[in-house]
């Protein structure tokens, strides 16, 4: 409370007068400031919603707090943490884990010719099927691989022929492994299965010319032999 005196005139008569409490603020002036400069705005914004224009490079930034220059937020230019259209995502900080968040996984990195096409059918599931590989070996030896999987393998030499059934830990061929081996020769073709352990007491393992032989691999180490006749 605030006091103050007033003299009159004529009377020389002293009043005194008392103030009475301060009203509420009343509403502050003034609109949206722009002000610029010469690159990014190094102190705290005066008002919220104030905008600020780097001359050198004509990018803008406006105000959401007051407290400190890193309240001026870019909001046009490059951007900060934005994407561009023109990047098509390249842009992204961590492709691989953008992959996973979307969930993914390794469908945007497997080639287009692993999934069946319109002609074989929407789902991977009524893709038309797809006919075994086939190729000639001419030697008297060989030992199966993993890329022999849904192969039909003809051994040609006249020689008999040995095709070796590897210990797991010579050559890792994943379970449910499964290939067709033929003899064209005329000796014959065997199978040499002493680092395996077959399914069966003792399954035919060796073949006359023109017959066939059809190994599967059911569990490390342990192969179910089909076909087979005593040469």
């Amino acid at each position: 409370m605030t006091q103050s005196m007033i003299l009159v005139e004529s009377t020389a008569e002293m009043i005194i007068v008392e103030s009475g409490p301060a009203g509420p603020a009343g509403p502050i002036g003034g609109g949206v400031s722009v002000s610029s400069g010469a690159g990014v705005p190094a102190s705290a914004p005066l008002a919220i919603g104030d905008i600020y224009i780097d001359t050198s490079n004509d990018n803008a930034y406006q105000a959401v707090d007051i407290v400190s220059s890193a309240d001026w937020k870019q909001s046009t230019g490059a951007g900060g943490g934005d994407l561009l259209a023109g990047n098509n995502l390249s842009d992204l900080e961590n492709v691989t884990t953008a992959r996973t968040n979307l969930g993914l996984g390794d469908v945007a990195t497997t080639d287009a010719a692993d999934y069946a096409t319109a002609a074989q059918g929407t789902l991977a599931d009524a893709a038309a099927a797809s006919y075994p590989v086939g190729r000639i070996e001419t030697g008297t030896t060989y030992t199966l691989a993993a890329t022999d999987h849904g192969k039909l393998i003809m051994f040609s030499n006249s020689s008999l022929v040995t095709v070796t059934l590897p210990a797991n830990t010579d050559v890792a061929i994943p379970d449910w492994f499964s290939t067709m081996l033929q003899s064209t020769g005329a000796a014959g073709m065997t199978l040499d299965i002493s680092a395996i352990t077959p399914n069966g007491s003792s399954p035919k393992t060796t073949v006359a010319q023109n017959e066939g032989l059809g190994p599967v691999k059911t569990a490390t180490d342990t192969w179910s032999i089909f076909g087979g006749t005593a040469a």
